[in-house]
């Protein structure tokens, strides 16, 4: 019985032993599969950012350029901004229920207000600019120590005021 005790004993800590291996094992390929993961979503991040800055840096070449100011290069340049406010619309519809990137959101939206008050869309470019403003009224109360977002905020209710004055809205531009 001694013996077969001892077998038996030897037969199952052999076996814990293999099971121990294996989920060892276990653990080590999903340890690997989730770094691969995190990498992949990093990488993946890191080519939508630099895709944003280079459409930030298209926008404002665009925006800049003296030659496409000249009056017979103005549906060009409508053109032009009216291509990379799709890119602007998709990126906004993608992160907007996401609170981690509301700056990111902010900047997109002040951009789109531009774009669409250049393109002579006024109604679009008070839209986005006022969801932009609220988003840093909604930035600026939880972080009160920063700021930049209560300057970002003046600013947007600024244009939204000169918006409405430039159409003839004074006392919706006066009350911004």
């Amino acid at each position: 019985v001694l013996l077969a005790g001892a077998g038996v004993s030897t037969y199952f800590a052999i076996e814990a032993h293999y099971r121990a291996l294996d989920a060892s094992h276990s653990a080590a390929a999903a340890l690997a599969a989730e770094a691969r993961e995190k990498q992949r979503r990093q990488a993946e991040t890191a080519a939508k950012n630099e895709a944003r800055a280079a459409i930030d840096r298209y926008v404002d070449t665009v925006f800049e350029a003296q030659l496409l100011k000249d009056d017979r290069f103005q549906s060009l340049r409508k053109k032009l901004l009216s291509d990379a406010l799709g890119y602007y619309k998709t990126f906004i519809e993608s992160h907007e229920h996401d609170t981690s990137e509301r700056r990111d959101l902010a900047e997109v939206l002040r951009r789109v207000g531009s774009i669409s008050r250049d393109t002579g869309s006024i109604t679009d470019a008070v839209a986005a600019y006022s969801r932009a403003a609220e988003l840093y009224q909604k930035m600026s109360a939880e972080e009160p120590s920063v700021p930049a977002y209560r300057n970002e905020l003046a600013s947007m209710y600024n244009t939204i005021g000169v918006l409405h004055k430039n159409s003839g809205e004074k006392a919706a531009a006066e009350a911004l």
